[in-house]
């Protein structure tokens, strides 16, 4: 893994092709765990198949490439099979966690909810509380695409109606789980980059807004959850689009509820990019002493946020930042502000740039009275 993600630039690309071969290795010693009736329900194995899996994420983001998801459904299928070992300890337990975060974004397997009963109460948290709630968004794409993307039979009244209800209900339990949260977790502004040449916090900060949070982990936790809830009102937004005849009186409140929220949840996610990315152009995933993060005005950012930030920030802000772009609804100039920043993601960290535009990934979800 630290090959890989060292190999972010143009002078390391080298340790990325070596990492190739050591992941060779590790997936051959790791398929003789696996079949291995002791070495199977190890936390070491879980560990491995885990690491695979995230080497698969970071090659296939870095290279443009589809992620085949077979580490994902082998971890969800070693999970399974260790049964009770999941609860033996913290570190089990933690494990578990992983594979059900892991499983929950992923568009190849749709158990992830399944897991939750495997969990032991004792190790839940804010993060798991997350994990559980978005498992549930798997579950309504899972349903309702199929009917939102048949290009040969126009969605039934019924039907749409029926994933709007889902959508509503999916989103009425996520909406709790900001009120979970311990109290440093909760972001705070900062004005690090007032300093700053107009032109150039320009390129950095999108609307002045600049938030600092307890670390790059939470931050990114705040993220995974900003964008289930994009992905609610995208699907909420576009089912009410193909109503035909088009939403009257009874849905006028909940597509402005809808809109206004998606502009809230991308103007979070904008805020937290200075925090992930700091005033980073090019150089890789190492710390450089010249770049600037956030800070509170009284200590200067520690050595480890920044050293995490240079190293993961970039890949922890890069998918939100994609889910962000497919909004039409937005502020003038909003949308080429958050697609400069994937570009200077994909910059930073030597990711091939797709042939399509991000914002294709998915229908227009503000398309009233068709398929958008």
């Amino acid at each position: 893994m630290a090959l890989a993600l060292e190999g972010g630039s143009l002078s390391t690309a080298h340790y990325r092709q070596l990492s190739r071969s050591f992941f060779g290795r590790a997936l051959v010693k790791t398929s003789k765990a696996i079949r291995d009736p002791v070495e199977s329900i190890k936390d070491e194995t879980l560990m491995a198949v885990l690491l695979l899996s995230f080497y698969e994420r970071v090659l296939a983001t870095a290279e443009t490439k589809d992620i085949s998801g077979v580490h994902d459904t082998g971890a969800v299928a070693l999970v399974k099979h260790r049964g009770k070992e999941n609860g033996k300890s913290e570190i089990s337990a933690r494990l578990l966690l992983a594979v059900q975060t892991q499983v929950t974004a992923s568009p190849f397997e749709k158990t992830s909810a399944d897991l939750n009963s495997l969990r032991p109460d004792a190790f839940e948290n804010a993060a798991s509380r997350l994990t559980s709630l978005s498992a549930r968004l798997s579950d309504l794409t899972a349903y309702a695409y199929p009917i939102l993307k048949n290009m040969k039979q126009f969605p039934s009244q019924e039907q749409l109606m029926s994933i709007l209800d889902y959508a509503g209900d999916v989103e009425a339990q996520l909406s709790t789980w900001p009120d979970t949260v311990p109290n440093d977790w909760h972001w705070r502004p900062s004005h690090t980059f007032d300093s700053l040449p107009s032109q150039e916090s320009k390129l950095f900060v999108y609307n002045r807004r600049v938030d600092m949070y307890h670390d790059i982990w939470v931050a990114s936790i705040w993220n995974s959850y900003r964008g289930t809830m994009l992905m609610i009102q995208y699907l909420t937004l576009q089912s009410l689009g193909m109503l035909n005849p088009p939403p009257l009186s009874a849905f006028a409140y909940r597509i402005v509820t809808a809109i206004n929220k998606v502009q809230e949840l991308i103007d979070d996610i904008c805020g937290s990019v200075p925090f992930n990315l700091g005033t980073k152009t090019f150089g890789g995933p190492s710390d450089r002493s010249e770049v600037r993060y956030p800070d509170d005005g009284i200590h200067k950012p520690s050595s480890d946020y920044r050293k995490s930030a240079a190293g993961l920030g970039g890949w922890f802000i890069i998918e939100p930042l994609k889910i962000a772009a497919r909004a039409i609804s937005l502020r003038d100039g909003q949308q080429d502000w958050i697609l400069k920043q994937i570009e200077r993601i994909q910059r930073i960290y030597t990711i091939k740039k797709p042939i399509d535009d991000p914002t294709s990934a998915m229908p227009s979800p503000h398309c009233p009275g068709g398929r958008g």
